[in-house]
């Protein structure tokens, strides 16, 4: 219940945030919660994608160099294995004149729970792939 003062011949009412206000406030910052929240975690997987692009093409140019220095693509070529930010783990098969490299995730990534694009692969050709439910837009 508010409480009237009396200042300067007039009456005020002291006023603040009621109960039922409150609870509308919080309504509509969960919805806005539950909206954002699965957003920003496929936001964050995407970019996390990108930590296996830069493991993909890192080693690819380590491969070219060997095949120019060696002449053959072998395991001489010293590839990383893991990627920057630890959410990948590198898988090449390589033969003296083609490779394929696949970036998988790592097992204790949260990445792991990427079902869009589980892997990602580029070959000699530059070909480009992945697995997983949507595999277009992997890269």
């Amino acid at each position: 219940m508010a409480t009237l003062i009396h200042k300067n011949t007039r009456l005020h009412k002291l006023s603040g945030m009621t109960l039922v206000e409150l609870m509308i406030v919080l309504a509509i910052v969960s919805i806005l919660a539950a909206i954002a929240a699965p957003n920003y975690s496929q936001f964050v997987r995407k970019q996390r994608r990108a930590d296996a692009h830069h493991l993909l093409q890192a080693n690819a140019q380590r491969l070219q160099r060997c095949l120019t220095l060696v002449g053959a693509y072998n395991r001489d070529c010293n590839l990383v294995t893991d990627s920057r930010e630890g959410h990948y783990k590198l898988n090449a098969t390589l033969t003296p004149q083609t490779w394929t490299l696949t970036a998988v995730p790592a097992t204790a990534s949260a990445q792991s729970n990427d079902t869009d694009c589980k892997t990602l692969s580029l070959n000699h050709i530059g070909t480009k792939s992945a697995t997983g439910d949507d595999q277009n837009h992997c890269w």
